[in-house]
């Protein structure tokens, strides 16, 4: 566990939390913030709440934590909290697998595109030499050839073009 959350978790349990419900269907709390006095909107099943520390860090907030912990607190407010919380960490989950997949479909792009390049460059009588550098691919030609990839590929053009 963050330490952060660990902090949250232990101002929750110090502080009590007070709340009243705005709506039944879907379930809105406005959750009054002990120590400042101003209060944030809460709807539970989807574990949002309207205070900077959920909306600027993306971690559960101390106002959801107590609403979860507290035991002066409903069990059907709590469970729905804790049911948002879950509920959030599988869209995250979700949100991950995508990215992954996106990240496989770049890497599968970036293959194609660099052995287009090879074969083209090797059909041009040009060489290549990879250079990484910050984690970026870069390529640069060899010091007897200054060609561009772009020069490659408009020579290219021009002697298909010309066939």
């Amino acid at each position: 566990m963050s330490r952060e959350l660990r902090d949250r978790i232990r101002r929750a349990r110090r502080r009590q939390i007070g709340y009243r419900i705005e709506a039944r269907d879907p379930l809105v709390l406005e959750v009054e913030s002990g120590h400042s006095g101003r209060s944030h909107t809460v709807v539970p099943h989807i574990a949002y709440c309207g205070c900077e520390d959920r909306k600027y860090r993306q971690l559960p907030c101390w106002h959801l934590c107590a609403l979860a912990i507290d035991e002066d607190v409903d069990r059907r407010t709590r469970s729905a909290v804790l049911e948002g919380i879950a509920n959030h960490t599988t869209d995250i989950e979700l949100e991950i697998d995508d990215l992954h997949d996106r990240i496989e479909e770049l890497h599968d792009r970036h293959e194609t595109w660099n052995e287009a390049t090879d074969e083209l460059a090797r059909e041009a009588g040009v060489v290549r030499e990879p250079l990484v550098t910050g984690g970026n691919i870069e390529f640069t030609p060899l010091p007897e050839r200054r060609d561009k990839p772009r020069d490659v590929i408009a020579r290219i053009a021009a002697t298909a073009g010309g066939s």
